[in-house]
């Protein structure tokens, strides 16, 4: 029998670092006043250099996974290694859906290379772990570092904004002086922030380390100041999540939490298929006209990229129904549907419910705020693609894949042990 013991107490700084960094770099936007010259007027284009960032971040987190797998032994628990290789099944299909598309039916091809280029990379980061994350990392202390030290980083930039839009010498985007003053923070998107926020604060409620009802409250604060429907929905969603875990802790059953779990994506699914085409016949135009009636022109705009284009929902080809025609839509789902067809629809969501099941564990109270964290981005993603957005996108697989790894390597160690 093995008696030596191995402590799970160091975090993961390159994890860490890799977290921060891509929340950091979005700071630009807001200094530079680049992001999306047709939603705020004063902004300009962002320029291709400063949007490759996330890409030459990316990589080079993947040069240094690299460098320690070759200094180091590679461990790949057999749990995880059927993951990855389903996950790299994904990418494969996915990518064989592009070439299909540029030589059969190319469409709006420019749309979906760019839906690709947020989609991939960030789903291929779940390969990244296992190359930096070692067995003796603890997925606690991790996260306990990764929130407040981001805690510090978003609220004091939060609060520069903040002090200098009251003093009416600078406005973040997606604002309209005298209209409409929203709060997008780091990201300088009221959307993104305000599910950054919901994560951080997430992790602040699911450990409860030192003032973390102070750190709370900030959060609250500044998810309120982004005047973000789909954060609210987000928000609401996660405290929907948070009370049924409550309820039913007592009662887990893995068959019984599949089972809802089904009947709960069935409705989810549903909705996501069913909002924009209603929509797009105008059966509930009104009710949310009047509910963004103080958003002014930037919230028509967000509903009407909500509904799919035209053309995907009289898609008459069999190839463009399988592999998509091109199209650009806030929704995730129809986004995916229309780049990727019924086959990169498919891959995407048998992807996001096979992680999300091996990392789901509501055991713990911080693993139960995590895990309504992410229904609550599957569910926001309705209204805006969150797995399409940086550093949202990473965040979610990510972490995701730390907590997949993390536990499987616990759970052989300690099994080693016996």
């Amino acid at each position: 029998m093995n008696t030596r013991v191995r402590t799970f107490t160091r975090p993961c700084w390159a994890l860490i670092w890799l977290w921060i960094l891509s929340i950091a770099q979005y700071m630009y936007r807001y200094i530079f006043q680049v992001n999306d010259a047709r939603t705020t007027s004063y902004y300009s284009a962002t320029p291709i250099w400063l949007s490759a960032l996330k890409y030459e971040l990316l990589l080079l987190f993947f040069l240094y996974g690299a460098v320690r797998f070759i200094r180091r032994p590679f461990y790949l628990n057999a749990r995880y290694r059927r993951l990855v290789e389903v996950t790299a099944g994904g990418i494969l299909v996915l990518g064989t859906v592009l070439v299909v598309r540029a030589a059969v039916s190319p469409g709006d091809f420019d749309n979906t290379v760019l839906c690709g280029m947020q989609l991939m990379p960030w789903l291929a980061g779940v390969l990244l772990i296992p190359l930096i994350v070692e067995q003796s990392h603890s997925v606690v202390d991790t996260l306990i570092t990764f929130e407040q030290i981001a805690f510090w980083t978003t609220f004091s930039f939060w609060l520069m904004t903040v002090a200098l839009a009251m003093a009416g010498i600078r406005y973040p985007a997606l604002s309209y002086p005298g209209v409409l003053l929203r709060f997008g923070g780091i990201l300088d998107d009221p959307n993104g922030y305000a599910c950054l926020c919901l994560l951080l604060a997430a992790l602040a409620l699911g450990f409860r380390r030192a003032r973390w009802m102070l750190r709370t409250a900030a959060y609250g604060v500044m998810v309120a100041g982004t005047f973000s429907l789909t954060g609210y929905i987000t928000c609401f969603t996660i405290c929907c999540c948070l009370v049924l875990f409550r309820l039913y802790r007592a009662k887990n059953s893995k068959a019984k939490w599949l089972a809802a779990g089904c009947v709960f994506c069935a409705i989810c699914i549903g909705a996501v298929v069913l909002y924009p085409y209603l929509y797009s016949i105008g059966q509930v135009t009104e009710a949310f006209e009047q509910i963004y009636s103080v958003k002014g022109s930037s919230a028509m705009t967000h509903l009407l990229d909500l509904a799919p284009a035209e053309s995907t929902l009289q898609e008459s080809s069999l190839i463009g129904l399988l592999f998509g025609s091109g199209g650009f839509s806030e929704n995730f789902y129809w986004r995916v549907l229309a780049n990727f067809g019924v086959i990169g629809l498919f891959v995407m969501a048998g992807l996001a419910l096979l992680w999300f099941y091996a990392g789901c564990d509501i055991d713990e109270r911080w693993r139960r705020t995590l895990t309504a964290w992410n229904i609550g981005v599957l569910i926001g993603s309705t209204g805006i693609a969150y797995l399409l957005t940086f550093p949202l996108g990473l965040l979610f697989w990510s972490a995701l894949a730390f907590l997949v790894y993390s536990r499987a390597a616990k759970h052989e160690y300690c099994a080693s042990l016996e």
